[in-house]
């Protein structure tokens, strides 16, 4: 029984020297801010275990007697950041008037690499609230509907590094009382 631990370097190699004649395994930790990726069997052979399956595996390696095997590799797929902000062109806690029209922005911003899956983002326009018909202008890769009260706006998977803008409008109605509010929910592969 042969155990060895070893960190790649910054470019992501690695090598164990000096291993005798038989059978290993190598075995991958996930890397923090890193989704798995595919593996690679080298030149020795063996089984890789599925993607997605952690941790990453691949097993019955034959090495024989100074043989050199390379090529067992462990792919990642860096992980985006996605926060989401949104703001109301009247700022919080100011006055509005029935028959105003609210002009809402929710910005999702990309950091560290494009999104893995689509990016939900759920607004529930609050009493006193009333969508304006056509009002939705949306980034590339963005769309938005809505069913009632409820406005639902995505952000395609593969959205780029940056900041996506998507704009929409509600009035204010008889039916507001004493203020008006609402807030967006995201949801996604990527965690918003």
């Amino acid at each position: 029984y042969v155990i060895r631990t070893t960190l790649t370097g910054l470019d992501g190699t690695y090598a164990f020297s000096g291993l005798p004649a038989g059978r290993y395994r190598v075995t991958e930790a996930q890397p923090a801010g890193y989704a798995d990726g595919a593996r690679a069997v080298g030149t020795s052979g063996g089984t890789a275990n599925a993607r997605g399956t952690l941790p990453s595996v691949v097993t019955d390696i034959v090495l024989a007697t100074d043989v050199v095997a390379t090529g067992y590799d462990f792919g990642e797929i860096r992980q985006a950041v996605v926060t989401v902000a949104k703001r109301a062109e009247a700022a919080s806690g100011a006055s509005v008037a029935i028959g105003q029209t609210l002009t809402y922005t929710v910005e999702v911003t990309v950091a560290e690499a494009p999104t893995r899956g689509v990016v939900t983002l759920t607004d529930t326009l609050g009493q006193g609230l009333e969508l304006v018909p056509g009002s939705f202008t949306t980034p590339a890769g963005g769309a938005c509907n809505a069913a009632g009260q409820v406005v639902t706006c995505t952000l395609a998977a593969g959205a780029a590094v940056g900041t996506h803008a998507f704009t929409y409008q509600a009035k204010v109605t008889q039916a507001a009382t004493t203020r008006v509010n609402n807030q967006v929910e995201p949801s996604g592969t990527d965690e918003p």
